[in-house]
């Protein structure tokens, strides 16, 4: 179960980096 809550952590943490950088390149002025 550990490793699953783990692993489940470490997905949801990359998907918000990619979005942040993704945000990040597109500019906050654009987006917000």
């Amino acid at each position: 179960l550990l490793d699953a809550m783990t692993a489940y952590m470490a997905q949801m943490e990359s998907e918000v980096l990619g979005k942040v950088d993704k945000l990040s390149r597109a500019g906050w002025d654009s987006y917000s």
